[in-house]
């Protein structure tokens, strides 16, 4: 992350594209870029909320995702009048080409995309996201950015000042029905990580940390040393172990990649939108677990929480504390084309096994449950 100063900057990109809603003075073609992109999703959104009737979603906004690129239907897409809907809205989004980077299927059409800019009708919006400016102090800037930025809006979020990211904690943990002290919030915040540039932190990281933390606190957060713990306890890493020379082992390979191969072939795919997510997928997943696993299923109790979270209980010989294990089953979005084979074929090529989730982590969930 880029620029660490907590104190008020010039309109923060946050404050400004609200008054600009507000007032009307968002203008036809939008670039949403910058370290926060926490904030350039949450911007994005709001400018669907705004312009995009409910109803008629389907027809009036259009969504291109990185890789997904289609000139024509783009055309068509800003050239098609809105049904009941303020504004036909469009994205490209993580459109990294606004930089001038090379991008596959893109990069061609740069000029007939700042010519679609130039001449976008009123009732067309054209919402680009993508990251944080790479060299912000250049004057010669690429092609399409600068047609944004003489026929658009440019919203550059970078990092929150002190004042806006107080706000920001105090309305998650509100949200959560959680309140909290000035003195606990200061605290907080400098433990964190959010103002320390040796360490890649945004609000994505803040938010989830917010959530650990209420889910490990009763009441409210009410001094300094209880949200320093909280925040430790929420980012606590253990601590790396010297390295052991463990005795090899006899292992059925077969019998091992079997049921994780099964467990590659769902879809178990995350978003940040959970509309998109298929449920059904891990369902799936989950109800293969029996016949996968069926020694864990013999000796350990299962209790299902929401969010989909399993937990397996193995009762020990002795009161002791207990051990636990952990793996999560879903796995992030994928770019099937920058994949050499099927990234949920779950196959074994050349003595490697092919799938999202092999590393991270659906490994570790076989491995636990083998």
């Amino acid at each position: 992350m880029a620029g660490y100063n907590r104190s008020e900057q010039k309109t923060h990109a946050f404050n400004q594209i609200l008054k600009d809603m507000k007032t009307g003075a968002v203008k036809s073609a939008c670039l949403l870029c910058g370290t926060e992109q926490f904030l350039v999703n949450w911007a994005k959104d709001q400018l669907i909320k705004k312009y995009v009737s409910e109803a008629t979603k389907t027809m009036d906004l259009v969504v291109f995702e990185a890789g997904e690129f289609d000139m024509e239907r783009l055309k068509e897409a800003c050239d098609t009048m809105p049904l009941f809907s303020e504004r036909k809205v469009v994205v490209l989004e993580n459109f990294d080409a606004v930089w001038g980077k090379t991008v596959k299927n893109v990069t061609s059409y740069v000029s007939e995309i700042c010519d679609l800019i130039r001449g976008l009708p009123e009732q067309t919006m054209l919402v680009i996201t993508a990251g944080e400016d790479p060299e912000p102090k250049k004057k010669d800037r690429p092609d399409l950015y600068r047609t944004v930025r003489e026929c658009g809006s440019i919203y550059d979020f970078k990092i929150l000042s002190e004042r806006d990211l107080k706000k920001f904690i105090m309305k998650r943990l509100r949200g959560l029905g959680k309140g909290i002290s000035s003195r606990a919030l200061d605290t907080l915040i400098s433990s964190s990580g959010y103002y320390n540039k040796d360490i890649d932190y945004a609000l994505y990281n803040l938010e989830n940390d917010v959530k650990k933390i209420v889910a490990g606190t009763v009441g409210a957060l009410g001094s300094g040393a209880a949200a320093a713990l909280a925040v430790r306890t929420a980012r606590f890493v253990p601590p790396v172990e010297e390295p052991r020379n463990p005795e090899p082992v006899d292992v059925d390979m077969d019998s091992l990649v079997s049921p994780f191969s099964s467990l590659i072939r769902c879809k178990t795919v995350s978003y940040y939108d959970h509309s998109l997510e298929d449920e059904a997928e891990f369902d799936k997943l989950v109800g293969m677990l029996p016949e996968l696993y069926p020694h864990v299923y013999e000796a350990c109790t299962l209790t299902r929480f929401d969010d989909r979270a399993l937990l397996y209980k193995w009762p020990g010989r002795t009161q002791g504390n207990p051990a636990v294990l952990m793996a999560h089953y879903d796995v992030v979005p994928v770019d099937e084309e920058e994949w050499d084979h099927d990234p949920f074929c779950g196959e074994v090529i050349d003595g490697v096994l092919w799938g999202r989730g092999c590393l991270d982590t659906k490994a570790t969930f076989n491995g636990v449950l083998f």
